[in-house]
């Protein structure tokens, strides 16, 4: 079974990721949930008392967990009580089944993980596994900028790094998973590679995050590292230092390289800075009053000829920058009106795409398709109310109560592990301020590694590190 699980862990960033993405035809989603439910099976079938109310209530995060199921449920029977049974849709049951999934999946990995030794390896495969996405990531990304058919589809006017997540900020959100538990290991001298490994593991990652030109994933980084810095205590300061220049030296390399191998880099960060503000000197971006899909005007967009097809162009690679910005400005709006038609219980989980259109601010054009938010807050206080909001925070709460219990148990070993996984999960949540987080299986991988660490990382009992007790 251990092997199991770091084959699950190892395959994460291939197939559940992206709900789009295709293995062998399949989406890749259902290949890894299927392997997932193979593995709790497996985990019931040998240990049968695990099941049991009194070993199920005693995993933490557990029951918080059930109440924010239970909320969901209410919010679901609301919906259809109040509005009958055409609000029902296939989305209410594909999130609600998603979210059993992912607490099944973290109580098995919770209950498996259950000495230092298991814990450790499946750390140290998951950084692995990361790594391996990160150079695969950097390698379609260079065939790309150097012309190869066998690079990466790419609509950006900048190269963004995408592979193998198929989206740029999933792959930034997969990144900053570990990328501060890496750069934990440097700071603090977590010997779960050698130094050089560990060094260079937090270089790749470091690289491609920033690659992904992800503003949500730099801001969650920026703060986790923030977190690691206040623990002087805890590491040397000139490895505090190091990291900042690798942190300034990465940045630039890939400023250098993207402006150097691709012409279009100026332009490219231009359109950035149009997705960070919004706002652009050299830009101005309307609805069209006919078609309703955001129209780029440039200085020279009334031009005649060669000038007016190089404005089309430019309209065509900007768009999706500053329609990031503006379209997420309408989603927060929209969400926030859902929430205040129903406060108590939202207006019923998965239903967002479905009421977009009718809680869209006014005057902004009726769109087809509406993906994911790009809020997991307001998402949540939208389509569950507070009934479903109380109970994540309460999910948050007993976390950070359980670490506060821990943390006087933990060996000093053990406190540095904690530390740069909190960091990772700090920069998790801050990302998801703009981005869905809870959606992503990495995510509560890394929530299960980080409650098995305060469990089994203790002074009483097996050390981390080489079985010293």
């Amino acid at each position: 079974m251990y092997y199991f699980l770091q084959l699950l862990i190892l395959v994460l960033p291939w197939f559940a990721l992206s709900p789009w993405h295709k293995v062998f035809g399949i989406p890749g989603g259902y290949i890894y949930a299927a392997l997932s439910g193979l593995f709790i099976v497996i985990l019931i079938v040998n240990r049968p008392g695990l099941i049991k109310w009194n070993n199920i209530k005693n995993t933490p995060l557990i029951i918080p967990m059930l109440i924010f199921l239970g909320a969901n449920i209410l919010s679901f029977i609301w919906t259809l009580l109040s509005q009958g049974p055409e609000a029902f849709w296939i989305n209410n049951f594909k999130e609600f089944s998603y979210l059993v999934f992912a607490v099944a999946y973290y109580w098995a990995v919770v209950n498996f993980l259950n000495n230092s030794e298991k814990l450790v390896g499946s750390i140290r495969v998951f950084l692995i596994s990361l790594n391996l996405a990160a150079l695969y990531g950097i390698g379609k990304l260079v065939m790309f900028m150097l012309g190869s058919p066998l690079g990466q589809a790419q609509p950006w006017t900048v190269p963004r790094l995408l592979a193998p997540a198929g989206e740029a900020q999933v792959m930034g959100s997969l990144m900053i998973t570990l990328l501060p538990l890496a750069a934990a290991i440097v700071l603090y001298r977590i010997k779960l590679f050698s130094s050089f490994s560990g060094f260079l593991s937090a270089v790749i990652l470091l690289f491609t995050m920033i690659a992904t030109f992800s503003a949500g994933a730099w801001i969650g980084l920026v703060m986790a590292l923030i977190v690691l810095l206040v623990w002087v205590p805890l590491y040397d300061f000139r490895q505090g230092i190091s990291l900042f220049m690798v942190f300034v030296l990465v940045s630039s390399a890939v400023f250098f390289v993207d402006r150097t191998i691709h012409p279009g880099y100026l332009k490219g960060f231009d359109s950035i800075i149009v997705k960070i503000t919004g706002q652009s000197q050299k830009l101005s971006v309307k609805p069209d009053e006919q078609t309703g899909r955001l129209k780029l005007e440039t200085p020279n967009a009334s031009n005649a000829g060669d000038a007016s097809k190089r404005a089309d162009i430019k309209a065509a690679r900007y768009q999706e920058s500053v329609f990031s910005k503006v379209e997420r400005s309408w989603f927060r709006a929209a969400l926030w009106d859902m929430f205040k038609s129903s406060p108590a219980f939202g207006v019923g989980t998965g239903n967002f795409e479905k009421q977009y259109n009718k809680y869209r601010p006014e005057g902004t054009p009726e769109l087809p398709y509406t993906p994911k938010p790009h809020n997991q807050y307001m998402e949540i206080l939208a389509e569950t109310g507070l009934a479903g909001a109380l109970a994540f925070f309460l999910i948050i709460i007993n976390l950070f109560g359980l670490l506060y219990q821990q943390w006087f148990v933990l060996s000093e070993n053990g406190k540095k592990l904690v530390l740069g996984l909190v960091a990772s999960l700090i920069a998790v949540a801050v990302q998801g301020y703009v981005f869905g987080i809870l959606v992503h299986i990495q995510v509560w991988l890394l929530l299960a590694l980080t409650v098995s660490a305060t469990s089994t990382c203790r002074y009483h009992g097996t050390n981390i590190y080489r079985g010293e007790t």
